[in-house]
């Protein structure tokens, strides 16, 4: 199993909260939210990481230069990562070796638990995997994912009015995904940047393949589980006051 981290992104939301650093090297409760990552992922057995870099990448690089022997991480920098994205995906999908021991897809601007990995790393699922949380309150500014008769009918912010779905919540931005849709992936993103569409969220390419092939994905809902993506000043307070204490040590 290997893991691409995407930490391209600039974080211009948080403002002056990032005090010119990258969102991944946010740190709370003492440790950098990529630092943390790093050490579930090591605990979960993953060690093969591609991290895409893009915003002040040199300081990334400098953090991961202080880790500890045996976490084979692998920086690929997308130079473009201000035009979205759409081309970090790409980037850390054409850095891998291969995916044929299955591939996590993860934003790094998340605080989690580690035991939001369990059901993405549990053994005999072919396809994909996602995660979504069925407590997220309905906010406009989440990646909705709505499910029908069990099978994803949407993957998206913005949700069509006329839209059937029986259950829906936000997307946790971590997927598996088997070598196959690893492959389908790396050509989606190819073909969204050909086109010109390199602007759309990396969302867009894979929201095709799970509207295509939702018999291939499975997905697990993680509500009640403490994680939270950090966009915005009032995220990294309630990360710090709300989440923070009811994690697990991340080793």
């Amino acid at each position: 199993m290997q893991a691409v981290i995407l930490a391209a992104g600039e974080g211009r939301r948080l403002g002056a909260e990032l005090n010119q650093q990258p969102k991944c090297l946010l740190r709370i409760g003492g440790i950098s939210l990529l630092q943390r990552r790093l050490l579930i992922l090591g605990a979960c057995g993953i060690h093969h990481i591609v991290i895409v870099t893009g915003y002040k990448a040199a300081m990334v690089c400098r953090q991961l230069g202080k880790l500890q022997p045996g976490m084979r991480c692998r920086t690929a920098h997308n130079s473009r990562y201000g035009e979205g994205s759409m081309g970090s995906l790409l980037t850390g999908l054409e850095a891998l070796n291969d995916a044929h021991g299955g591939l996590l897809l993860m934003d790094a601007d998340v605080l989690h638990d580690r035991r939001l990995l369990e059901p993405l790393l549990a053994p005999g699922a072919e396809g994909g995997c996602c995660l979504l949380d069925s407590g997220f309150g309905g906010s406009e500014e989440a990646v909705k994912l709505c499910l029908r008769k069990g099978r994803v009918v949407e993957f998206r912010k913005r949700l069509a009015t006329d839209l059937r779905y029986d259950n829906c919540g936000e997307s946790v931005g971590f997927f598996r995904l088997d070598a196959t849709m690893s492959s389908a992936l790396r050509a989606r993103a190819r073909a969204y940047l050909a086109d010109g569409r390199g602007d759309e969220p990396y969302e867009e390419a894979l929201r095709d393949l799970l509207l295509e092939q939702p018999e291939r994905f499975a997905h697990q809902d993680i509500r009640g589980l403490p994680w939270i993506e950090i966009d915005f000043p009032e995220d990294l307070r309630r990360a710090e006051q709300d989440i923070l204490p009811r994690l697990l040590p991340p080793g």
